[in-house]
């Protein structure tokens, strides 16, 4: 297939914008969870308590194919994040190589990061990918972002 036929399969996905989903507590930690769904993907970003001052901490970001749509393996799928005052992030780019989960089914990103004072914390990003079917590839650009309360 030539460059010009591939380009024409490529087009940015239909549908809704953005859902957000629901926020839960764990653990008596406070911490929000964001669902981005579309008909063709899910996304989903869970922080995983405990949360404390100079700790290590864990948030993971997950892409989920549906509906006949696979996650892309060769598309360079990237995972940028910014993190508020008083939040060092282990790694502000995260890669294919980075994920603990990387099928047709999903992508999994630990996000590893330390809090360095108490208060509630968002940390924001984008993630870039694709999912394809049989005919299509979808490029897709979606905001990722997760709150952790740190005591």
């Amino acid at each position: 297939m030539g460059v010009g036929a591939a380009a024409a399969l490529l087009r940015p996905s239909p549908g809704l914008p953005p859902r957000r989903g629901p926020s839960g507590h764990r653990g008596g930690e406070a911490r929000k969870r964001r669902r981005i769904a579309d008909a063709y993907f899910a996304i989903q970003a869970v922080p995983q308590p405990p949360f404390a001052v100079g700790g290590q901490a864990r948030a993971d970001v997950s892409l989920e194919a549906r509906n006949g749509y696979h996650v892309n393996q060769e598309y360079p799928i990237e995972l940028r994040l910014q993190a508020p005052a008083g939040v060092d992030l282990a790694k502000a780019r995260l890669a294919r190589a980075d994920a603990s989960a990387f099928d047709e089914a999903r992508a999994v990103f630990p996000v590893v990061f330390t809090p360095r004072e108490a208060g509630r914390k968002e940390i924001t990003g984008e993630l870039r990918f694709s999912v394809c079917d049989a005919q299509n590839c979808l490029l897709e650009r979606r905001p990722v972002n997760f709150t952790v309360e740190v005591p």
